[in-house]
This record gives structure tokens, sequence and C-alpha cells, in this order.
């Protein structure tokens, strides 16, 4: 897990030049042997992937945001008069 967050972006990279190298071989190949291969399924699951990256990176900065309550403390019951904790 280490190596993972240390080398993520070339992890990254690696994965979107395999996708890319695989779509590029199925568009020849249905240019040279009408194999059918239906390039719009590259896409949607590129779409997919950028998007559960997204929505993870925007869990991530609202979790280590500064304006979330300190680790150990319990949260303010609500904007009241005394900010009573839970």
């Amino acid at each position: 897990m280490n190596y993972i967050k240390t080398h993520w972006l070339e992890l990254l990279i690696i994965a979107l030049l395999a996708v890319l190298i695989l779509w590029a071989v199925g568009y020849i190949s249905n240019g040279l042997f009408g194999t059918h291969f239906e390039l719009q399924s590259c896409w949607a699951g590129l779409s997919t992937v950028g998007s559960a990256g997204f929505l993870a990176f925007i869990k991530y900065l609202v979790d280590s945001s500064p304006w979330n309550t300190p680790k150990g403390e319990l949260p303010i019951k609500g904007v009241g008069s005394n900010n009573e904790r839970y």
C-alpha cells in the first residue's frame, strides 16, 4: 500500500497508456480484420474510472479539511447558544 501512495501518478499513467494501447489495437483491428470491437467501451470505462476517482478525491478533500472536528473530539451538536457536544 505504501508503494501505491508514493507512486500513484506513475501507476495512473501506466493504466491510461494501457487503455490507449488497447483502444488503438481495437481501432486498427476494426479496420484491418473487421473484428467489430466497440470503441465506445473504452470511453465508457475511462469515464467510469475517472468519475470514481474524482469522487474519491473530493471525499479525501472533505475528510482532510481543516474545518472538520479534530481527531478524538466529538462534533458540535448544532449551531446553538450552548454549542453542546454529542
